[in-house]
């Protein structure tokens, strides 16, 4: 049996003291360290690319669906470096 639709991925980003990231940024890229953008999906078909990168809600929550790996280059609203997932 194979997989022929993207995997979903979702978090939810808060502070050490609780407070959501309000507006938590998710760019997506090629693993390995790299800057090269790599396409994420609204959707589990792959039909509708998401932007790059994905803005999360009020509640710091963030939801698309991906191929294969990825480096996920999570920062504040303001652009601020919070994690660094390498390959996901």
């Amino acid at each position: 049996m194979s997989i022929t639709g993207a995997a979903h991925w979702t978090d939810v980003f808060i502070d050490t003291n609780g407070a959501p990231y309000s507006g938590v940024k998710v760019y997506h890229y090629e693993p390995g360290g790299t800057t090269t953008e790599r396409t994420v999906w609204t959707d589990e078909a792959a039909t509708t690319p998401a932007a790059n990168p994905v803005v999360g809600d009020s509640r710091g929550r963030v939801s698309f669906y991906g191929k294969g790996n990825y480096r996920l280059l999570v920062t504040t609203s303001g652009g601020s470096p919070i994690y660094d997932f390498d390959p996901v």
